[in-house]
C-alpha cells in the first residue's frame, strides 16, 4: 500500500457534492492542462541524428512512437522505440507517463528507459511546443536535460538538449517526426531479452508477478476501517533498469474504480529507490524506499487538503514476495496514526 492509494480513497469518500464527477469511475474530471497533448495522440514514425557528447559523431536513428491517453483521462503515456542500428546494440526504449501533479501545481512527466532507469521531469505546453526540464545524473554525475516537442503543418520536431557535469550543453537528439496511419510499425527490440533487474534494483526481484492485497483503510481518526482489495502487477522494463506496477482494485458496491501506474527504480546518487507514481483520481507524486532487514520501507511527504502530512509504509517480504505491510501518518499537528494495514497473497 502506497500514499496514493490511501489518499485515492480518503478523497474519494470525502469528496466535496459540488464537486464535478463522470462516468465511469465516477472519480474528479482531467485537469485541463491535459488537453493540450491532443495534437500528440496517434502513432508517429520519426528519423534524426543522436550525438553521444560535445562534438561527437551524428548517428543516424530511426524511430516509432505512440502516444495514447490512460487511466480515465488523467495520464497520457508516450511508448518510444528507437533503432540507432549497430552503433547502440539493443537500441534504445522508454515510456513516459505526463500528468497534472496538484501538489506542484504544474505538469510533470514520469519516464523509464532501458538505459538510466527512472526520471522524474518537469512539464509545460508553450504555445505548440511541449517543453520537459529534467535534474538527473548520468554515469554518476549531475546531468540536466531540456527536451521540446514542435507541432506544425502535420509534423513535429524534437530536440534534447543535455548538460552534464561541468561540460558546456550539447544538442543530443534532434530529429522530426510523422504520423503514420498505417499498420503499427516497431522498430527493432530494445533490449527485452534483458529479463533480470540489474544492480540494486535485483534486491526487489521477490515482488514481481501479480498478487492481491487485502486490508482495512482507516480514512480518518476516528472513523471506522473501510475494507479495500487491490490486484498488483509488477513487471521489469526492458533494459533492468526499473520496475512497473499496475494496481486495479477490485471495487465493491459504491466504490469507484481505482487504477495506479508506479515506476520503481535504483537512484544512485541519492542512494534509495525512487518511487513515481500517478492514478485515475488525479493524484501523482514520488517517494523514496530502502531496504531494512526484510522489510521494504517507503517515504513519503508533501500537503493533503490543505494540510502538510509524511507518511511510512512498511512491507515485510517474505520469501515467495511482499506478505504484510502497514501505512503510518502524520497529517496536521494531529498524532501519527495507522491508516492501513494489510496482507498479499500471491497469484502468479
Amino acid at each position: 500500500m502506497t500514499l496514493s492509494l490511501t489518499l485515492a480513497f480518503c478523497a474519494t469518500l470525502l469528496v466535496a457534492p459540488q464537486e464535478p464527477l463522470e462516468v465511469p469511475n465516477q472519480g474528479p474530471r482531467p485537469h485541463r492542462a491535459l488537453k493540450a497533448f491532443q495534437p500528440m495522440l496517434g502513432q508517429w514514425v520519426g528519423r534524426g541524428i543522436a550525438y553521444d557528447g560535445p562534438g561527437g559523431s551524428p548517428m543516424e536513428w530511426t524511430a516509432t512512437l505512440v502516444v495514447d491517453r490512460i487511466l480515465d483521462g488523467h495520464g497520457v503515456r508516450e511508448q518510444l522505440v528507437v533503432d540507432l542500428g549497430e552503433v547502440l546494440p539493443g537500441g534504445y526504449r522508454s515510456t513516459t507517463f505526463y500528468a497534472f501533479d496538484p501538489q506542484a501545481g504544474h505538469l510533470v512527466s514520469f519516464a523509464c528507459d532501458n538505459r538510466k532507469g527512472v526520471s522524474r521531469s518537469v512539464a509545460t505546453w508553450t504555445g505548440a511546443t511541449l517543453l520537459t526540464a529534467t535534474l538527473g545524473e548520468n554515469q554518476g554525475k549531475l546531468a540536466i536535460e531540456r527536451g521540446t516537442f514542435t507541432f506544425e503543418d502535420g509534423k513535429a520536431h524534437m530536440e534534447v538538449l543535455s548538460m552534464v557535469d561541468t561540460h558546456e550543453g550539447f544538442v543530443m537528439i534532434d530529429g522530426t517526426f510523422e504520423p503514420f496511419e498505417g499498420e503499427r510499425r516497431v522498430a527493432r527490440d530494445a533490449g527485452t531479452g534483458n529479463s533480470r533487474p540489474r544492480g540494486e534494483l535485483a534486491k526487489l526481484t521477490s515482488t514481481l508477478g501479480i498478487s492481491r492485497l487485502e486490508g482495512s483503510i482507516i480514512p480518518e481518526p476516528g472513523e471506522a476501517a473501510i475494507s479495500m482489495s487491490t490486484v498488483e502487477r509488477s513487471g521489469l522494463f526492458p533494459g533492468g533498469l526499473a520496475l512497473i506496477t499496475v494496481v486495479e482494485n477490485e471495487p465493491t458496491p459504491g466504490m469507484p474504480v481505482y487504477q495506479e501506474y508506479r515506476m520503481t527504480s535504483w537512484n544512485t546518487m541519492r542512494k534509495c529507490y525512487d518511487i513515481l507514481w500517478m492514478d485515475n483520481m488525479g493524484l501523482s507524486g514520488s517517494m523514496q524506499g530502502w531496504l531494512q532487514d526484510k522489510a521494504y520501507v517507503v517515504v513519503d511527504s508533501g500537503t493533503y487538503r490543505g494540510k502538510p502530512y509524511a507518511q511510512r509504509t512498511t512491507t515485510i517480504l517474505g520469501p515467495k514476495g511482499p506478505a504484510f505491510i502497514t501505512s503510518d501518518r502524520l497529517w496536521g499537528v494531529a498524532p501519527g496514526m495507522r491508516v492501513f494495514e494489510g496482507r498479499y497473497q500471491q497469484i502468479k
